[in-house]
This record gives structure tokens, sequence and C-alpha cells, in this order.
């Protein structure tokens, strides 16, 4: 179930000054500052200028939020325990926020904090009824507990609030491939990259096409990945295995030691060549 973690991702949508109140100047300087220095990955930096910005105007609504930025600032900067605590009083300020909640949500997950996580998505769910997003994450943790009808029935939920969105397609996806049912899930694997053509989901379908030993269709898929992210180890590591499969030793060592290169743990890399 380790995909299933990295799907989970910390996906965070900072606030932008557009969500703030218009006529406050220095504030929205300071939040584009910080903004500039979230972009280069300088969180020590914008933590500074969110808090310069609560202290300029402590009456401001939009602290809330920002507060919620100092939270995810402090998990990218590896202080979780502080990140917690953070969105935790950012919860007590704003008990019916959605994105605290979420934000706090996504650090509990990569912190392996379950049970926590799909409290906060379960009030989610509750606060706003028409909110796809945390049925998706909860369905993606129910799989990871091994809970497979539960993790269809928030799947099913998001069916009903949004038919053809990417959530429904990727957590349906997700269900079959935990169950080894790889034929139903290309369908929903092929509107996932339709609606967001990343090299993830290249890699992913690609890794089903080579499971189904439908070469031609992985080797495209590989390629379309590559031609977006370069640099990524997963592909090269796809690309290894089809340059076996195709009799092209040689390729496939290029390729393993590129996956390596790029992140791949070469004990995988050795499993899957062998």
């Amino acid at each position: 179930m380790s995909r299933i973690i990295c799907i989970l991702a910390i996906l965070v949508t900072f606030i932008s000054p557009a969500d703030l109140r218009a006529d406050d100047s220095a504030y929205l300087q300071l939040v584009e500052q910080a903004d500039k220095h979230i972009a280069k990955g300088e969180w020590t930096q914008a933590e500074q200028l969110y808090r310069e910005a609560i202290r300029l105007e402590p009456t401001n609504p939009g602290n809330i939020l920002l507060t919620t930025n100092i939270g995810m600032l402090q998990y990218y900067d590896d202080r979780a325990t502080e990140a917690i605590a953070t969105l935790t009083r950012a919860h007590e300020e704003a008990p019916a926020s959605v994105t605290v909640l979420m934000n706090r949500a996504k650090v509990y997950t990569a912190l392996q904090l379950i049970p926590q996580a799909m409290a906060d998505y379960r009030t989610v769910c509750c606060l706003d009824t028409l909110m796809a997003e945390p049925h998706y994450y909860l369905a993606l943790l129910e799989l990871q507990q091994a809970d497979t009808a539960q993790a269809q029935l928030q799947t099913d939920t998001i069916a009903m609030l949004q038919p053809d969105s990417y959530y429904r397609h990727m957590a349906q996806a997700t269900i079959y491939l935990s169950s080894g049912k790889i034929s139903p899930a290309m369908p929903h694997l092929t509107k996932v990259i339709e609606l967001d053509p990343d090299a993830s989901h290249y890699a992913r379908r690609a890794l089903c096409y080579l499971m189904l030993d439908d070469l031609a269709a992985a080797s495209d898929d590989i390629a379309s990945g590559l031609a977006l992210d370069p640099t990524s180890g997963e592909l090269y590591l796809y690309r290894a295995m089809l340059n076996k499969l195709r009799y092209r030793p040689d390729d496939a060592r290029s390729d393993a030691e590129k996956a390596i290169l790029y992140g791949i743990p070469s004990q995988r890399v050795s499993s899957l060549l062998q």
C-alpha cells in the first residue's frame, strides 16, 4: 500500500493576496513577499513574513489562513510537531474552516497518523457535503487500512458529487489496482490523464500496459511522461523493464542506472529487473 501514500503527497494551496482584503497594502505586500520565498522553497523567511503580517494587523480575518500557511511551512521545514500544534490552534480559532482541516489531515497522513487524518476528513465531509476531495482522501486511507468496501463507498459518493472528476477516476482506478484488476482500471487511468496530463499518471498507466503485455502502448506512455518530466526515476525504471522485455539488455541496464540516479532504490530496480 506504499503507493497509496505516494498519492497522498502533501498538496497545499497557500493563501494568495487576492484572497485577502484589497485595501491592506502593507499587509498584502508582506504576503506577496512570503509567496516569493515559498516559490523558492525558503520556508523560514516566508514564515517570518507571515508572522510580521499578522503582527501588523492582528484583527485581519485573513490571519487564520496565514496561520494555516505557517503550519504547512513548519511541516516542510521538518518541524512536524510545531506544524500540528499551529494547525490545531488555527482549527480552534476557526472550527468551521475546511482549509485548516484539510491541511491538518494531509500532515497527519504524511506522519502516518491515519486515525487523526480520517477524523479531520470526516469532519470536512460534514462541514461541506458537496466537497469531493475529502471523500477521495478517505477512500485512499480506507484502502491503506485494507477496507476496500469502505473505499468503494467513498468513491461512490464522489461519483454522485462529481461523476467525471479527477477524484472519482483516480479513486476508482486505485481501488481496482489494489485488487489486481488492471483492465477495469485502464479507462479510469486514461480519464485521469485527460484531466491531468502529469508524468506520474503516465508512469502508472505505462506500468499497467507492461503488466498487460501491451509493449507499444507502454512505450508511448513512457515517452509522453519523460517529455513532461525527464527526471522521473519511475519512468526510467519502466523503460528498463520494457527494454528487458524487448531483449535489449544494454538499453535496460542504461535505463536502470538512470532510474537509480533519479531516486529509485537500487534494491527495487534489481528486484524488478531480475
